[in-house]
């Protein structure tokens, strides 16, 4: 038996991914040569001319790669997940949203992120975290886990 794709689903094979510093452009490059249609944007031009010239979709705006309904983000911090990511532009994902946040940030930005992706019901937030990552000092723990609607602002993190 043959499963069909949900048509109101993103596409599997199309993913965005903002951030393409030292870590994001090895890790967008290995998702281009695993056959994935990668839509990149990045603050630095350069680094999206080499991923173009390696297969990627350029990205004119955030925007447009969070519009791929599936996205990798490797930024620096959270100050600068809250600028490229913002509200705005999350809400306006398509259904069936994930992002796979790969910045060291602060449990409490991680929650704080998943609690917007709960409230305007705009799809998952997959924090991945390091372990030791966050501030010197700083206890990790375990992040909570709060009831949610379906499919919305879920939060999970690796360590």
């Amino acid at each position: 038996m043959t499963i069909s794709p949900d048509p109101s689903r993103p596409s599997r094979t199309r993913v965005g991914f903002i951030g393409l510093g030292h870590m994001g452009t090895p890790m967008a490059r290995q998702l281009i040569k695993a056959g994935y249609d990668v839509t990149v944007w990045s603050r630095s031009a350069a680094h999206v001319d080499e991923l173009v010239a390696d297969g990627a979709t350029r990205a004119t705006s955030p925007a447009d790669a969070i519009a791929t309904g599936h996205l990798f983000s490797m930024l620096a911090n959270e100050d600068i997940v809250r600028e490229v990511c913002t509200p705005a532009r999350l809400e306006a994902a398509p259904d069936g949203f994930i992002h796979v946040n790969h910045a060291t940030i602060s449990a409490q930005a991680a929650e704080e992120f998943a609690g917007h992706a709960a409230a305007h019901e705009y799809g998952d937030l997959r924090q991945v975290r390091r372990r030791g990552g966050g501030e010197p000092g700083e206890d990790l723990g375990e992040l909570p886990h709060r009831p949610r609607p379906a499919g919305a602002g879920r939060i999970d993190h690796a360590g």
